[in-house]
């Protein structure tokens, strides 16, 4: 796959987006300006006449781009930070075009991509805003201090790094900081017990197999970790007053356009923050809103309906309510129903104020569902 630029598709949807679409299908990442999470599913792209989203950074980590599809960065004014890294099919015609991307780019790691020769360290003489430059493992590169005296004449403010120890903590802070495991079907025990350790790895440029890692921590945190044997059975794990909620709205959109907002990942990401759990199929728990919310799919009946165990944190313990969202595909737009069971008494109002405001005012703002698609 080549992935020339289609120039009527730029004009069609907009440089970032038409170049996201290259992005994404050739491997690589994108985060979008102003949000933390990084977008890599190409089936979860924003809506096409939705032009909110610029791209701020792009990592094409192992992925297949080619010089071909570069001149998609035509048209960029937000990229800030690129990462060329692993790239087995980059070559020096695809760095003539980082210059396009001049006036932002502060940030260039070009690493581990063996057919790069001096020459294509030319070009990034040009980027003139540039303040950190990482170049390694870059074997056709001849008489890197000549490349490296040549790129800080031109761009006196640029910082050239040699070593991977930076991108290597970085990216290891990218990984593993702030991830949180979630057990199918009960729940990991919280311990106070600090666990200490250390994982040996013995050449962190390679590819090494999980039995060559020494991870010394393992036994200690065998000892600690421990599931539960309780089961999602029914709603209610406890006996407390409810009621029941049933709310209609209406989206300017194609019922397909809906569902696949509230099914996404990468899209569901966009109105509930980048910190979810989210696996859309029966059986699968899921954690919304920084932990406020949590669940469990019941039921997916594609573009139709969504049956899910729902609680809210403040509930009392092991209670949930049950939520039913069904679809209707109307002329001018596309009808949804709620209805939830199981309610405490006295959240009634709660519960829909934040249905409104959290999900589906969010909604239509982040997609455009307020203004007639068709």
């Amino acid at each position: 796959m080549c992935f020339r630029v289609d120039e009527e598709r730029v004009k069609e949807v907009g440089p970032d987006r038409a170049c996201a679409e290259w992005l994404l299908r050739s491997g690589a990442r994108v985060k979008w300006m102003g949000m933390e999470y990084w977008h890599t599913d190409y089936n979860s792209l924003p809506p096409s006449n939705f032009d909110r989203y610029k791209i701020e950074e792009i990592d094409a980590t192992g992925s297949s781009i080619m010089g071909i599809g570069f001149p998609h960065l035509k048209g960029l004014r937000h990229v800030r930070r690129i990462i060329l890294h692993d790239c087995r099919y980059l070559y020096d015609d695809a760095l003539e075009y980082l210059p396009l991307v001049k006036d932002t780019l502060q940030y260039l790691q070009l690493s581990n991509c063996g057919d790069i020769t001096n020459r294509g360290l030319v070009p990034l003489t040009q980027l003139s805003n540039l303040k950190q430059l990482i170049l390694f493992q870059l074997p056709e590169v001849r008489n890197r201090q000549e490349a490296e005296w040549m790129l800080q004449k031109a761009c006196p403010i640029v910082k050239v790094e040699k070593d991977a120890t930076g991108w290597s903590r970085d990216k290891l802070k990218d990984l593993f900081v702030g991830l949180k495991i979630e057990n199918e079907k009960g729940k990991l025990t919280d311990s106070q017990k600090k666990i200490k350790g250390k994982f040996e790895i013995p050449n962190l440029s390679e590819e090494n197999e999980p039995s060559e890692i020494d991870n010394t921590a393992k036994a200690e945190m065998n000892k600690v970790v421990q599931t539960s044997t309780g089961t999602s059975g029914s709603s209610a794990g406890v006996r407390i007053p409810t009621t029941t909620v049933t709310m209609k709205e209406k989206f300017k959109c194609t019922l397909a356009d809906l569902y696949r907002a509230l099914t996404v990942k990468g899209l569901v990401q966009v109105y509930c923050g980048s910190d979810i759990v989210f696996e859309p199929a029966k059986g699968e728990r899921f954690v919304l809103m920084g932990g406020n919310i949590t669940g469990e799919f019941i039921d997916l009946i594609p573009e139709k309906k969504l049956s899910m165990r729902w609680r809210m944190k403040t509930w009392p313990d092991e209670h949930y309510s049950v939520v039913t969202i069904e679809l209707e595909e109307a002329d001018d737009c596309t009808r949804l129903t709620l209805k939830q069971t199981g309610i405490p008494a006295g959240e009634v109002d709660r519960t829909k104020e934040g249905w409104q405001l959290n999900f589906w005012q969010r909604i239509k703002q982040a997609f455009g569902f307020e203004a007639r698609l068709y």
